[in-house]
């Protein structure tokens, strides 16, 4: 499963950094899921995709969640289905 590293949540920015599990030579799409819980416990998603870095490379990324977002759940997946996730208060 991709690696997720450096998952914080401040100001309104969900900032991450992710690896792929795969050694690969040039850039393979992922793609993420950001589950923003609010503090009535109401679920805000927002998803996208970017490119892995090749060889093993950090690919750093920033999400915004909306500014009243208590916890975000961040899920990412390769091109071959295999998904990571992290919880992170906000």
């Amino acid at each position: 499963a991709p690696l997720l590293s450096s998952v914080s949540c401040s100001g309104g920015s969900l900032s991450f950094q992710v690896v792929n599990n795969f050694k690969q030579m040039n850039l393979y799409e992922g793609a993420y899921l950001v589950k923003a819980v609010y503090d009535d416990d109401s679920i805000d998603k927002t998803d996208g995709t970017f490119d892995f870095l090749p060889h093993w490379r950090q690919t750093a990324l920033s999400v915004d969640v909306p500014s009243s977002t208590s916890r975000a759940t961040i899920y990412v997946t390769n091109q071959f289905g295999d998904e990571s996730s992290e919880e992170v208060s906000c």
